[in-house]
């Protein structure tokens, strides 16, 4: 199972990269990188776990791209309507990019 090694996350690229130490951090599969906008996977995970992993990923990415986690961290109020539209806008380029949406 090959996943990509760059993906689009909100308008920026993103690097996707293999490295156990450091999808270990915590005792996970993967880890995201804000600063340096990287998103490593286990290499030893098995390949539905490495594609689960890196959705999780990217929904942090997306969380993060969009300002959410900083309307979570200070316990904003937010509706549900504002976390479909920012995820939505954040993953469609992703979704495009993997192949999942036909649209022109």
């Amino acid at each position: 199972m090959k996943l990509p090694k760059k993906i689009n996350i909100g308008g920026f690229d993103w690097t996707i990269e293999y490295s156990r130490d450091i999808a270990n951090e915590g005792q996970v599969f993967g880890s995201t990188h804000y600063r340096t906008l990287k998103i490593f996977i286990d290499p030893m995970a098995p390949g539905q776990k490495q594609e689960q992993a890196l959705l999780h990923e990217i929904i942090h990415a997306c969380v993060w791209q969009c300002g959410l986690n900083r309307r979570f961290d200070n316990k904003e109020v937010i509706s549900e309507e504002d976390v479909v539209h920012s995820l939505s806008m954040a993953l469609y380029p992703v979704l495009k990019k993997l192949g999942y949406l036909k649209g022109e």
